[in-house]
């Protein structure tokens, strides 16, 4: 066993935890896609899932609404209500890692992981946007379930629920981001 720095919290857990014990990154789930190399044998498709926790979700949902071609609010939709959402998925490999390449030249970490569960293309054709390159046979993918909380502005994963007291109530529960302090109601974006 060894120990390793959360990339959210910056304290020390161990290499084997499924979460950081000290705000609840997964860590499993990240190790997961950072460890996953791509089998082009097994896989026909692939997909690109927005990895990086400390971008900001609005520049994220540009670049993705300029690529797919649906609307920002719609893109801004797929990135702020899953913690590591799959932008495009029923890539080739090809397409894959041109993405990959325009989302880096933004410093947007991205993975791509294999996709074993399209059954419709996506491929890159010209456009006349800024990035010259548009999604073609765009569909919004299906997202994995996530059953925890992180903060929609910044995509911590440390949060706080608290009672806020008013003069009108006895406590209203309220999430608080610890990170950058946000707060919103719980169920609530």
């Amino acid at each position: 066993m060894a120990l390793i720095i959360c990339p959210e919290c910056k304290k020390q857990v161990s290499d084997q935890a499924e979460v950081c014990i000290h705000c609840g990154y997964p860590l499993a789930k990240l190790r997961n896609i950072n460890n996953t190399e791509p089998d082009l044998s097994q896989s026909l498709y692939f997909k690109l899932r927005w990895i990086d926790s400390h971008n900001d979700v609005d520049e994220v949902s540009v670049l993705t609404s300029l690529i797919t071609g649906i609307n920002i609010i719609e893109a801004s939709k797929l990135i702020e209500q899953n913690y590591s959402p799959i932008i495009i998925d029923g890539l080739s490999m090809e397409d894959a890692e041109k993405l990959k390449d325009v989302f880096a030249e933004k410093n947007i970490s991205v993975a791509i992981e294999p996709d074993n569960y399209s059954t419709q293309s996506t491929t890159l054709g010209p456009n006349k946007n800024k990035l010259g390159i548009k999604a073609i046979n765009y569909k919004i993918p299906k997202q994995d379930v996530n059953d925890f909380i992180f903060c929609p502005r910044c995509r911590s994963k440390s949060i706080e629920t608290v009672a806020v007291s008013t003069a009108f109530s006895w406590g209203e529960p309220m999430n608080v981001c610890q990170h950058c302090g946000h707060k919103w109601k719980p169920g609530k974006r």
